[in-house]
């Protein structure tokens, strides 16, 4: 069996869309390819700690470097002896190829690349990622999401011509990456977004999970529900999407409810207000899929910056799971160009934009179970991971 080494500083110990993209992957390449993964991991004592804590089945076993992720100089202290680990690592057991994952952690891969072996970046998102959020940030952590930027920016600039090849989650990124960094032709990506793991139980049981969550919040069958999944970083625009919600029920002539899941709920009831028409509520990342077949609709809405432009967003194929229709935004290319192909929604150009909405929810059924199907095997991971399993 072949063997790959994962180094990174990504939160790969705790429930996290980080977490999502690097588990099912590694998981994928062990179940569908025998391809064992190898972790290496840089992690908080919070997260070595945590009930959260999450465990990869990829085969191989986990390696991990207590470091203070709020002190950056810790990072450059622990350089050497992390180097020399990771070099005794590679040592001890015979490897195909070495991935590295996060800020800075590329400043390895000469040093791997004496010893023959494959190095691959794992790119997530455009380095501008840290910049956004340096915008709604305190004062001491615009500072860190500033010097965050620039060692991503240094990694990449200056280790990217060490490597093989590199993952990215969408052919948006690939392009970004490629004409950002300079890069040859003969250097290989792999687009792998962040897929849900193959679960046709719940495209198959959508009806059994819509009764069960409509009874939960006393919601009719005829009712139109909407729903937003997430966080309230700004980019995801879940200010905009209670908003528009508020304009659409207010010019429907039916019951309209809209549910809002996330961890932040405090935050998601300051932006509500006092308003019955909203329910709000929590779920583990296997309960949600479940609980988003009580919607219809699903907002996925994004302004026009690099950020959304590159990105995969792990909700949209939650939402085809769930085959919700998608209320987006043309700013998102990878999801614009899925939504229009398969017919999986609307496209709005204005966030405030009620009417275009209300007509296609007039004029518009939801896309099949054959549809989402198809989607789902399009962008699964043993899909998107075949070619980098054989060329390995």
């Amino acid at each position: 069996m072949k063997r790959l080494l994962f180094v990174t500083n990504r939160n790969a110990l705790t429930t996290s869309g980080e977490l999502r993209l690097i588990k099912n992957r590694a998981e994928s390449l062990y179940s569908d390819y025998n391809i064992i993964s190898d972790f290496f991991v840089f992690g908080s004592q919070s997260r070595i700690d945590s009930p959260k804590r999450e465990v990869i089945k990829a085969g191989g076993y986990l390696t991990i470097v207590p470091i203070s992720l709020s002190n950056l100089l810790s990072y450059y202290l622990k350089y050497g002896k992390v180097k020399k680990q990771l070099l005794e690592t590679l040592k001890s057991k015979k490897y195909d190829a070495v991935v590295f994952s996060g800020p800075g952690m590329g400043v390895y891969s000469s040093d791997i690349k004496k010893f023959g072996i494959k190095v691959f970046f794992d790119v997530h998102g455009a380095v501008e990622d840290a910049l956004q959020l340096a915008k709604s940030a305190s004062t001491l952590n615009k500072i860190k999401f500033n010097v965050v930027y620039a060692l991503e920016e240094h990694n990449l600039k200056n280790n990217l011509k060490h490597a093989d090849g590199c993952f990215v989650v969408t052919k948006a990124l690939e392009g970004y990456i490629r004409n950002r960094y300079k890069l040859s032709t003969n250097f290989s990506f792999h687009i792998v977004p962040c897929a849900t793991k193959d679960d046709k139980n719940v495209v198959s049981n959508r009806h059994d999970c819509r009764l069960k969550y409509r009874q939960k919040y006393n919601i009719s069958g005829d009712a139109k529900v909407f729903v937003y999944s997430g966080g309230i970083s700004p980019w995801q625009c879940v200010k905009e999407a209670i908003n528009l919600f508020k304009k659409i029920a207010d010019q429907m002539n039916c019951d309209t409810k809209m549910l809002v899941f996330s961890h932040n709920i405090d935050a998601i009831k300051v932006m509500i207000g006092d308003d019955s028409r909203f329910i709000i509520d929590s779920y583990k990342p296997s309960q949600l899929k479940e609980a988003l077949c009580a919607a219809d609709y699903a907002f996925m809405l994004r302004k026009d910056c690099v950020t959304n432009n590159v990105a995969f967003p792990n909700k949209f194929l939650e939402y085809v799971e769930s085959s919700l229709s998608i209320i987006t935004t043309p700013f998102i290319y990878e999801v614009y160009s899925q939504v229009k192909k398969y017919s999986l929604g609307i496209i709005i150009n204005d966030l405030s934009d009620s009417h275009t909405i209300i007509e296609f929810i007039s004029n518009t059924e939801s896309y099949s179970e054959e549809v989402a199907r198809n989607v789902l095997q399009y962008n699964s991971f043993k899909n998107r991971l075949s070619s980098f399993a054989y060329a390995l």
